[in-house]
Formats: C-alpha cells, sequence, structure tokens
C-alpha cells in the first residue's frame, strides 16, 4: 500500500507559493538574475508548476527577448493550466513581437475569452484595445469596436483588477521577416561584437575576448563579420564567421586600426588607419593584402562606407575645418564634399539601393539622424529628438533605420518604422553601433 507525507506536501507547497510571489515581485522589479534563481528552485520542487513556467517564460520574454523561448514555457504553463490566460495573452504578444500578426490576433483573441469568462475585466478591456490597434481587417477591426464599446456602456458589476502584471505587447515592430543586427554591447563586462534579431530578440555574445571588440560590418553574403578589436594592445581589423567562430587579424600592424567595411562584391574592405600619421581611409583585400592609402591628406579621414553599387566610399573628414561627409571613387579621385555644414556631420551610411545617406549631425544643438539624397540634396531631420542620436544603418529594404541614442540615459539602439522610433535594447548597458545584415 503506497502512503505519502501530507506535511512534507504542505511544507513544500507553502515554500512554492513564497518563492513564486518573491520571483514575481522579482520580475516586476527587473532583477531578473535573482528571479531565475528562484523559478529554477520553483521547477526542481514542483516540475508541474504553471505558474513556475509562466515566471519562466516572462524572463525570457523581458529579459533575453528570446521570444520563441518564452512561448515554449507559456506553452508548458498552459498544459499544466489550460485556462491560464495570462499565458495565452503573453504568446500573443511575442508572436507579434516576431512579426507573425495573424497568430497573435489568434492568441490574444482566445485570452480575451478567457479573461471575460474569469471575470478578470481589466484585462478583458487591455485585450480588445491592443486588438484594436493591431487588427488591420476593418470587418473584425469593426467587430472588436463594438464590444469594447457594448462593454464600456455596460460595464460588468463585479469586476476586480487581478494583481498579475502582464507586459505590453509592442504594437510597433511589424516585420515578417527576420535579420540579424550585429552591434557594440559592453552587457557582459566589456565591449563585445553581439547578434540581435531586429526585433531585440535572441542576444548573443560574438567575441567574448578580454580586448575590447566593436564597429561590426557584414560581409555581403551575411556569412562573415569585419570588426576592430584591442586584443592585441592597439585597434586591429579581425574578421570572423558569422555565429563567432575563426576570428583572424586582418591588418595586423602596429598602428590604429578600426571602421572596416566591406565591398559589395565581397573582395575589398575599406577601414581607418593612422599608420602614415594621421588617420586616412585605406582598402585592403578582403584577405587584409595589399593595404592602400586612398585619402593621403592632412586632415582625420575615417568611417567609410561602400556604395551599394560598388563604385564610390563615403567617408567622414574635417581636412576644412569640421567634420563632414566626403564621398570619392573607389580609387580616392572625384573627391566632394556632400554635406559643406558649419556643424559636425558623421557617420554615413548608404541606403540599399544607393540613392540616399544617413548621417548624424550636431547642426540643431544635438546629434540628429538626417538624410539627404546621394549628392548632397535635401538634407533633413529624422529624428528631432533633443537627445544625442547617432550611427545610423539601414534595413535591408532602405525602409527603416537603426541608430544609436542616450534618450533612456545610457546608450541603446533603436529602429525608426513609420516615423516612430522604438527602444530595441531596453537593456540598462551600452548598446551601440549597429550593423544591419543584409
Amino acid at each position: 500500500m503506497l502512503s505519502f507525507n501530507f506535511t512534507i506536501f504542505a511544507q513544500s507547497s507553502s515554500q512554492i507559493e513564497i518563492l513564486l510571489s518573491e520571483a514575481e515581485k522579482l520580475i516586476e522589479e527587473k532583477e531578473y538574475s535573482l528571479a531565475e534563481a528562484k523559478i529554477q528552485k520553483i521547477i526542481q520542487l514542483d516540475p508541474l508548476s504553471a505558474r513556475g513556467y509562466y515566471l519562466s517564460g516572462r524572463l525570457y520574454q523581458e529579459k533575453y527577448r528570446e521570444f520563441s523561448k518564452a512561448i515554449e514555457y507559456y506553452k508548458k504553463a498552459i498544459k499544466f493550466y489550460p485556462d491560464y490566460g495570462e499565458a495565452h495573452y503573453n504568446i500573443g504578444s511575442c508572436h507579434y513581437a516576431r512579426g507573425n500578426k495573424d497568430a497573435s490576433i489568434v492568441w490574444l483573441d482566445y485570452s480575451k475569452e478567457l479573461f471575460l469568462e474569469q471575470k478578470k475585466y481589466d484585462k478583458y478591456e487591455k485585450v480588445l484595445e491592443t486588438l484594436i490597434k493591431i487588427t488591420e481587417d476593418k470587418a473584425l477591426k469593426q467587430v472588436y469596436q463594438k464590444e469594447l464599446a457594448s462593454y464600456k456602456k455596460f460595464p460588468p458589476a463585479n469586476g476586480s483588477p487581478i494583481s498579475v502584471t502582464i507586459p505590453d505587447v509592442n504594437i510597433e515592430i511589424k516585420y515578417t521577416n527576420v535579420n540579424k543586427i550585429a552591434f557594440t554591447s559592453n552587457r557582459d563586462g566589456q565591449a563585445d561584437v553581439c547578434l540581435m534579431n531586429d526585433n531585440g530578440s535572441d542576444f548573443l555574445n560574438l567575441t567574448k575576448n578580454q580586448g575590447n571588440n566593436s564597429l561590426s560590418a557584414w560581409s555581403p553574403d551575411g556569412r562573415k563579420i569585419a570588426f576592430t578589436s584591442y586584443r592585441d594592445g592597439q585597434g586591429e581589423i579581425y574578421v570572423m564567421n558569422a555565429d563567432g567562430t575563426n576570428q583572424i587579424n586582418l591588418s595586423n600592424h602596429h598602428a590604429e586600426d578600426n571602421f572596416p567595411c566591406w565591398s559589395p562584391d565581397g573582395t575589398k574592405i575599406a577601414f581607418t588607419s593612422n599608420r602614415d600619421g594621421n588617420y586616412e581611409v585605406y582598402v585592403m583585400n578582403s584577405d587584409g593584402a595589399n593595404p592602400t592609402n586612398l585619402t593621403r591628406d592632412s586632415g582625420l579621414d575615417q568611417r567609410p562606407v561602400w556604395s551599394p553599387d560598388g563604385t564610390k566610399i563615403a567617408f567622414t573628414s574635417n581636412r576644412n575645418g569640421n567634420f563632414d561627409i566626403y564621398s570619392m571613387n573607389i580609387n580616392g579621385s572625384n573627391l566632394i564634399n556632400l554635406t559643406n555644414n558649419v556643424s559636425e556631420d558623421v557617420d554615413p551610411s548608404w541606403s540599399p539601393d544607393g540613392t540616399k545617406i544617413a548621417f548624424s549631425t550636431n547642426r540643431d544643438g544635438n546629434y540628429e539622424i538626417y538624410i539627404m539624397n546621394a549628392d548632397g540634396t535635401n538634407q533633413h531631420n529624422v529624428t528631432s529628438h533633443l537627445s544625442d542620436d547617432e550611427n545610423p544603418a539601414w534595413s535591408p529594404d532602405g525602409k527603416s533605420l537603426v541608430f544609436t541614442t542616450n534618450r533612456d540615459g545610457n546608450h541603446e539602439i533603436y529602429i525608426i518604422i513609420d516615423g516612430k522610433a522604438i527602444n530595441l535594447t531596453n537593456n540598462s548597458a551600452e548598446d551601440g553601433w549597429p550593423a544591419w545584415n543584409r
């Protein structure tokens, strides 16, 4: 005959409830590392804890922004508690962040019905408002609008708020095809080249080296990343596979070499070097051979970027007293000052079709992201914010820009979609210098 120690079970259940409450509070306070330790203990004590798996999902959604992993944990929670409305809601949120709007609407709609049935009316109203915002089908949007209007006209008499806080759906990120963004981050204690999806999910540190690593640039086929590393004592141009393996020193020179950029055909890399006494724009073969000085000027010439058709290089120079954006042929000829402004204009970035150049400028009192035609005409501000916005990079389709900003108190990477700026990194560390894989 089997026996069961109910005293031990009661003690364990009480301990689990305490841990659940503590873990949830820590997540609300964004103390994710402490919360993670408690959640692991919860699952160890009760492998069937729906709320434990739900909190695991929140951890991956909010801290790591790994939406696929978060969905796995939310589904585990639903397995043990099928009517877990908050888990259904957050799956919808994750699907939207991944660009899968149809799936998002299905999960959000079901969570709406669960909240109504469970008399969690504040959450029911919130989901309806979200569905109205993200639904593009006019007929379905009208259904949700009528339902919300009816609810507000005849609200339930016994509604009461619940204590569980559900993260907001980010209704701005609309990508259906996720691309990668390489960027620089010190969230692991030093500057490293890292990766994330272009919706901010799936953070990955690629370099993990003692020296600072930054200023990354994708090869045209997306298989390699060039970057600047100080692991050898001075700035060198390194290249690695896109997964971080096989890191090789290409420039291998005692001078400072930085700001690499691949040619569109992948055979050359332009970069900045002070090996001739001041910073100049150089070009070398993609294996590091045959470095050649293109600019040969007493000013500071740096941050080169190749035009998409491979015929020109834009770069920053102060040869006329202040920094401007210049262009030249790939042999250094036909030099043109594109911005020709008394302020500082830096960080050029060609649009994928080659018709426009984004750049940073402080002509409005702080650094802003401007866009101009490739010939320098029609220069206009696209960020218009009191903080400093810098280092723009175009999306592969040319419809969006990512950039570095300190508008949240630290440096974060933002994206501009339909004229609106959205925080992608949302981390307390310093994140910047984004480069989009085309």
